[in-house]
């Protein structure tokens, strides 16, 4: 049965009951005006960030110049003097501090600063001198993905781009038209661009910079200067907070695409693309934007994720019917949860191996050392049983026939920027190969073990076909090579009856026969692979990322 089509209720992150979706607005609509209690002594301020709990403020040319406030009431926590002017500011969710611009205080335009928020105290880190030729720094934004800063200075109309050590990484122009740009924004595969005095907001891609969308800002009159990504405060919204520059000293929070904009940068300090909020909270993703289907909550705590462990998750569904049924078993998939455990890959954070987590229905194994059943965190289906799913076309296999189902069963659950879907089909395209991925470094395969032992292949064939052709959906080639530099499909190597064609890393492993042998050369493979290089961890970063910029360009899930 189809799970997810026209759901209109998402699992509470405790996994017990559900509760209702919240209505979601449209972006820029206006969620919070937080008015803080005390102003700024010059009467201009520009500077906004959030540290997960807390707002903090920043002030030109004034003492102090930075205050903590709560981001409902407005009341002030705290308040600091650092260098007797602050522009634009930014919360590093890996240092857990806060980079500051410069705004006529001690020191020289240009001058970058990191504050430590539990005393208030802050150095120059590094100078801008490319950015420095106005008094105000308006716009800052830092990225976690590659631990580097954003910086818009005040009237100007180009974004200019520095590492944490002050190296420069060059400029682009702003994405916007009228005024100037101001607060920049990242946490994600998304950059927010703003522009002072427009109340319009500008997204573009974080990889090329190639418009994504644009809209108007949900409180009128309010000059958007310094912006800044808040995934907590209105949780399951994501929302942008917009610092006002004159008085009285206030702050818009509107709404953004939910999950398109992590806090502090959006951290991952596993490397698997997996925001850490996403794997300790869950993350809302919406499917389809301005569509039918409501923003879909994921659990990802409740399935299992570790920031501090990379993980792949898989949805698998399955063809049935009265005399077939294609599932794969629960110890065929065992084996190959075990193999990437075992894996010797050492993550960022020092943990080995890797988090495989198999969605096949509600009765598969989520845990493996509890038997814990993915219960109603499942969303994988029985599709109606064909002999042969799809047909070839003239560059190949043609997907079509598998992206409808693609689009009815899997798109709809939210799940594109985190899951690989998986078929498992009797055949495909009228041949006999065991199993097909959709490209080298890619989101979705083919299991079609029909004409394998049984009509369903044996486990070790089983585990093989999906150890296989998960690792080129995970970037890997024939022989366990990383061909980063590939960008066409490869068909070649699949399981044929009775002959395995994969020359694996492993030397003399290929051409094995049977059983043991054949799953112990792909779990070798694999595992040398993620040891020597940690190709597949890279490959399944960028797959989220991927995905996560098809997602959230126009909210429209692209076919993969």
């Amino acid at each position: 049965m189809i799970h997810a089509t026209v759901v209109a209720i998402m699992v509470l992150a405790l996994g017990v009951t559900a509760r209702p979706l919240p209505a979601f607005a449209a972006n820029g609509d206006l969620v919070q005006q937080t008015n803080f209690a005390q102003a700024c002594g010059s009467g201009i301020g520009v500077g906004i960030a959030f540290d997960g709990k807390n707002l903090w403020y920043s002030c030109y040319a004034s003492s102090p110049d930075l205050y903590k406030a709560d981001p409902i009431t407005g009341a002030v926590l705290a308040s600091y003097t650092v260098a007797g002017g602050l522009g634009a500011l930014a919360w590093d969710g890996n240092r857990k501090k806060i980079w500051a611009g410069w705004a006529r205080g001690t020191g020289s335009d240009g001058d970058v600063r990191l504050i430590d928020p539990a005393t208030g105290t802050g150095a120059v880190v590094f100078n801008a001198s490319a950015a420095a030729f106005d008094e105000l720094d308006d716009g800052l934004a830092y990225d976690a993905q590659d631990d580097s800063l954003l910086i818009s200075p005040d009237t100007s109309t180009t974004i200019y781009h520095y590492t944490t050590t002050g190296g420069s990484l060059g400029s682009f122009p702003w994405s916007g038209s009228g005024c100037y740009n101001s607060g920049v924004a990242i946490g994600g595969q998304l950059l927010f661009e703003g522009s002072d005095g427009c109340n319009h907001v500008w997204v573009v891609q974080r990889s090329n910079h190639a418009a994504a969308f644009d809209f108007a800002t949900g409180a009128g009159g309010v000059r958007d200067e310094d912006l800044e990504c808040d995934s907590v405060t209105f949780s399951p919204k994501t929302v942008m907070w917009s610092m006002e520059a004159y008085e009285p000293r206030r702050a818009i929070a509107f709404e953004i695409p939910p999950g398109s904009c992590g806090t502090g940068g959006g951290v991952d300090s596993d490397g698997d693309g997996l925001l850490d909020e996403w794997e300790t909270n869950g993350v809302t993703i919406d499917p389809d934007g301005a569509g039918p289907i409501p923003p879909q909550f994921i659990d990802l705590p409740k399935m299992g994720a570790d920031k501090n462990k990379p993980d792949i998750f898989l949805q698998i569904d399955w063809m049935a019917d009265a005399t077939h049924n294609q599932k794969l078993s629960a110890a065929a998939l065992k084996t190959v949860v075990d193999a990437f455990a075992n894996s010797p890959y050492t993550s960022p954070t020092g943990s080995v191996g890797i988090n495989l987590h198999v969605d096949e229905g509600s009765t598969s194994i989520m845990n493996y050392a509890t038997n814990t059943t993915w219960g109603s965190l499942s969303k994988a289906n029985q599709l109606a049983y064909v002999a042969s799913l799809g047909t070839n076309g003239a560059g190949g296999y043609d997907w079509s026939a598998f992206q409808t189902l693609k689009d009815a069963n899997f798109t709809p659950t939210g799940r594109t920027p985190i899951f690989h879907y998986v078929i498992a089909a009797h055949n495909y395209d009228a041949t006999t190969s065991s199993g097909i991925s959709r490209g080298i470094g890619a989101s979705d395969l083919i299991v079609s073990l029909g004409s394998f032992t049984g009509g369903t292949g044996s486990d070790s064939e089983r585990a093989g076909t999906l150890m296989h052709e998960l690792g080129h959906n995970l970037g890997l080639h024939h022989g366990g090579g990383d061909d980063t530099q590939r960008e066409q499909p490869e068909r070649a190597g699949r399981y044929r009856r009775g002959r395995l064609r994969y020359p694996p890393l492993v030397p003399r492993l290929g051409n094995l026969r049977r059983g043991q042998r054949r799953q112990r050369g792909h779990r070798l493979e694999l595992q040398r692979q993620l040891h020597r290089d940690g190709s597949v961890v890279r490959h399944q970063q960028r797959h989220r990322q991927d995905n996560g910029e098809r997602v959230q360009r126009l909210g429209q899930p692209q076919a993969q």
